[in-house]
């Protein structure tokens, strides 16, 4: 597996505003009130997916960053195609 293409994946650490110059993943919850997601980091730009198979992919392709249930990605953080 190729290594994780995201920027955020090449820094040692990164801070908030690390976080807010890039696309954070969402899942689509099921309530109208998105501001209810309690892992929004308050990026301008994010982008809701219908489910964490969805998200998973997204951030494979390196489209921007977000939580994941460990048992999700547990392979993909052994290989390096994702990063914490």
């Amino acid at each position: 597996m190729r290594r994780a293409p995201h920027p955020l994946a090449r820094k040692r650490s990164v801070s908030l505003a690390d976080l807010r110059e890039h696309v954070e993943l969402s899942v689509q919850n099921s309530s109208e009130e998105q501001r209810s997601d309690r892992h929004f980091f308050g990026c301008e730009r994010g982008f809701y997916l219908s489910s964490f198979q969805a998200k998973k992919q997204a951030l494979l392709m390196g489209v921007g960053f977000g939580w994941m249930p460990l048992y999700l990605i547990r392979d993909e953080l052994k290989v390096g195609a994702l990063r914490r």
